[in-house]
């Protein structure tokens, strides 16, 4: 059984991975100067929250690896500063959702416990119930995941200038408010396609997250 579920999931995280290289390729089109609009973070979010870091950070490197390095640009010396991003953001949502939560329908207590270690909690003489994330439970997940990758993103694209010489820092610094609105345009967006992609996986892999 064990193994069954090991299968599936290594299945499905290798979906992701490739749908987030499809994602990296297809942001090419909207390259311009230090402005892309990508969502290869998507991919990357829905193998944290159901798989943890470890997923998540295999298909947020996997992933933009194959985009970085088969795209138009092909491996460079700055590679590594376009993977890195989606790295630490499946790392640090999969360590933020980790933990299963339970709730008391009796007196409302909430409890968490790690996934892959977690047994049935009681609490006022019955079973407590799991805990389903709400739409706000995933919006800040998805802020923290969308920050991170738009800050570490922005160093890069200043560390590439000054390897490689490609943009001026003025206009970096110029393209930091469109950049911003594209941040928060993407939070909104994932925050209504996450949960339902969440729900849909789940079922097809019988796992219980929700």
């Amino acid at each position: 059984m064990e193994k069954k579920f090991g299968v599936k999931m290594l299945a499905l995280c290798g979906m992701l991975a490739a749908l987030c290289a499809v994602l990296g390729f297809l942001a090419e089109i909207t390259d311009f100067q230090t402005v892309k609009v990508s969502f290869e973070g998507l991919p990357v979010l829905i193998a944290a929250i159901l798989y943890g870091p470890l997923a998540g950070m295999a298909v947020g490197g996997i992933g933009t690896t194959l985009s970085q390095c088969l795209g138009k640009y092909g491996p460079q010396i700055t590679t590594p500063l376009w993977i890195l991003p989606y790295f630490v953001a499946g790392l640090v949502v999969g360590l933020m959702t980790m933990r299963k939560k339970y709730r008391c329908k009796q007196c409302n207590q909430l409890v968490s416990v790690i996934k892959k270690t977690g047994r049935p909690l009681s609490c006022c003489g019955e079973f407590m119930k799991p805990y389903s994330y709400t739409m706000f439970d995933y919006f800040k997940i998805i802020t923290v995941s969308e920050i991170l990758i738009t800050i570490i993103n922005t160093c890069g694209i200043y560390i590439a200038s000054k390897i490689q010489g490609w943009y001026h820092p003025g206009i970096i610094t110029g393209n930091l408010l469109i950049r911003f609105f594209i941040m928060v345009a993407k939070i909104f967006i994932y925050a209504f396609i996450v949960p339902i992609l969440i729900k849909v996986i789940s079922k097809i892999d019988n796992n219980q997250y929700q």
